[in-house]
């Protein structure tokens, strides 16, 4: 397992350095239904502080910050701050200050300054032929000529959020989406264009119906979602993605990125647009980060943008190590969020056909099992947890056939628990040895829900 390095980056930069047009944004508001909770609005605090490190926090005076001479260019072309990085060459504009490998060297060195150690380079050798030959067409000025070692400093225009499931990477996903149009036009950023990649249909489903309800209570800076094979119609269209108060936004299932073309599969270079992508990645980091051609191709796509990397379940060191907020599983159990399970194995063994209990002992396991669950939900509402105590129930086999335990449950749940819970003296001394096991509530306790953690 890696080391984190960039969220404890960011967090050291103290919030008084940045300018005004970076911390003037209202990160709790999503619509009239929904709040983002504290930790939600954290991650987009610790995005926007990378992102300033990385366009904004200029230190010499040769390479001054991007400037309203960005402002509403397509490209990158003479006399812009920020220059684009081509296949293998250091950058198109004639005039421009920034190219993105001065802009990676100067976050790279950042790493490195923070007690970065770890060798997160990519040995062209130990890669296919055809992987190989698609880094070096893209990466050559990065490509060590002795070692054949990809410098990592390539691909250090990104950032990670290790996000638990359900607790509402979406709505951070959509959030974010509103702060990049929203310091695009206040020329912080380069006018990169925006793509939402994830590796299901029905993760696109949730993400437009988050930005549905979004655009509800959005009307001046609704985001418009365009399927990624209208992206040479749309630009043909509009003058400017970023015209008319409206933030344009191209999806796509992840999976269906290759390099060559299909009738679902598309060629990326189709739409490459010299690099120039702000990408969003909703859990499409699956597969090994060295073999997956895919994987490369997710940053090729942002060599001259910026990739935000949304996932529960980082394995790989260089995803760990850019990791920009961390609220996984063990995290988010840790701050009261996740839900604490306790197995009852033992006691269920009565149910199974070779144990020789009696229907009376049978009922009274049930009935033991009910009472904890009842003492339980007593606490909760004692202590004002937004968490509401289940049981769930598992047998084997499958099919429509109801186990013993199931159908010896589901009456008794429906007919004692309400009497139950308000049978307590609390607290039940006799009850408590039957909890050993349960890991320990936080307290105190999240506050309750302002709205929902959809994603």
């Amino acid at each position: 397992m890696g080391r984190i390095y960039l969220q404890h980056m960011v967090e050291d930069v103290p919030d008084s350095l940045l300018p005004q047009a970076w911390v003037d944004h209202d990160l709790e508001f999503f619509s009239h239904a929904k709040r983002l909770y504290d930790y939600q609005q954290q991650a987009l605090r610790n995005a926007l502080k990378a992102l300033w490190k990385y366009y904004g926090c200029i230190e010499s005076p040769l390479t001054p910050a991007l400037s309203p001479l960005s402002k509403g260019g397509e490209g990158a072309g003479s006399g812009g701050i920020h220059t684009t990085l081509h296949k293998g060459g250091e950058g198109a504009g004639s005039g421009g200050i920034n190219t993105t490998r001065q802009l990676n060297q100067k976050f790279w060195r950042w790493y490195l300054d923070n007690g970065l150690s770890e060798d997160l380079t990519i040995q062209l050798k130990l890669l296919k032929s055809e992987l190989a030959d698609l880094l070096r067409e893209y990466y050559a000025d990065y490509i060590d000529a002795q070692t054949g070692k990809v410098a990592y400093e390539a691909f250090i225009n990104r950032m990670g959020f290790w996000m638990a499931t359900g607790s509402g990477k979406t709505l951070v996903i959509v959030k974010l989406i509103e702060l990049l149009g929203r310091l695009q036009r206040s020329g912080e950023v380069p006018p990169c264009d925006i793509l939402f990649l994830t590796h299901r249909d029905d993760l696109i489903e949730q993400f437009k119906r988050h930005v549905e309800e979004f655009n509800k209570s959005h009307s001046s800076l609704p985001i418009l979602l365009y399927e990624l094979k209208e992206y040479a119609a749309v630009k043909r269209e509009r003058r400017s993605l970023f015209q008319d108060n409206e933030i344009a936004v191209f999806y796509y299932r992840s999976d269906n990125l290759s390099d060559e073309q299909k009738e679902k599969i598309v060629d990326f270079r189709n739409y490459d647009n010299d690099g120039r992508w702000f990408v969003l990645l909703d859990e499409a980091h699956k597969g090994d980060r060295e073999d997956s051609k895919r994987q490369h191709i997710y940053s090729i796509l942002s060599r001259n943008g910026f990739l935000f990397n949304f996932s529960a379940t980082f394995t790989d060191p260089r995803d760990i190590a850019t990791t920009v907020y961390n609220f996984n599983l063990s995290e988010y159990i840790r701050r009261g969020y996740g839900k604490h399970l306790l197995v009852l194995q033992q006691e269920l063994r009565a149910f199974k056909a070779k144990e020789d209990y009696s229907p009376d002992e049978k009922r009274k396991l049930v009935l033991k099992t009910l009472i904890l669950l009842a003492y339980v939900r007593k606490a909760r509402e004692i202590l004002e947890s937004r968490l509401t105590p289940s049981l769930s129930t598992l047998a084997k086999g499958g099919g429509s056939v109801e186990s013993p335990l199931t159908s010896a449950l589901s009456p008794l749940v429906k007919l004692i628990l309400p009497h139950l819970i308000g049978c307590f003296p609390f607290p039940a001394p006799r009850i408590l040895p039957h909890l050993i096991g349960i890991p320990p509530f936080p307290t105190p306790f999240p506050p309750l829900p302002r709205g929902e953690r959809d994603g």
